[in-house]
């Protein structure tokens, strides 16, 4: 299945927020960062390691979180991958893609930085004409075959 992005301006939209979120992680501006998830208690962000996770809107632990980390890690660049899906129902919207993840030590050169494939999940809420993310998952695909060792 190839890339599913419908000619929806919803979508189009939806898309562009994401897009928008990762431009501002490389340009380091947890405020702008902050601004593309939904400030209540449904809020759901689940990425790799128990700093970059949240449970309902806290504003102070998300800019924490976000600030720690970016001033640990330098990302250079998010490649959404081409069986990409973008959808939207009413003012429900969701992305799901395989996500490379172009990244850092703060010191290192660009030419240094890993690359690392994982997969993403962004659940979107459409608020006042934008779209808030209310649930972001991101995580590392199991190895195939399955290691049992």
């Amino acid at each position: 299945m190839g890339t599913y992005v419908s000619d929806s301006s919803k979508e189009g939209k939806l898309l562009a927020e994401l897009k928008d979120l990762f431009d501002g992680i490389i340009k380091k501006d947890v405020k702008r960062v902050l601004t593309h998830y939904l400030p209540k208690d449904n809020l759901l962000i689940f990425l790799e390691g128990p700093e970059s996770t949240a449970f309902g809107w806290d504003e102070e632990f998300l800019f924490g979180a976000w600030s720690e980390l970016l001033k640990a890690v330098t990302f250079s660049g998010f490649e959404l991958n081409a069986h990409m899906q973008v959808r939207c129902d009413g003012s429900t919207g969701w992305v799901a893609s395989e996500i490379t993840t172009i990244y850092g030590k703060i010191d290192q050169t660009a030419a240094e930085h890993h690359k690392v494939v994982s997969r993403g999940s962004w659940m979107f809420e459409e608020v006042d004409g934008r779209w808030l993310i209310a649930a972001e998952h991101v995580s590392f695909a199991i190895p195939n075959p399955y290691p049992l060792d």
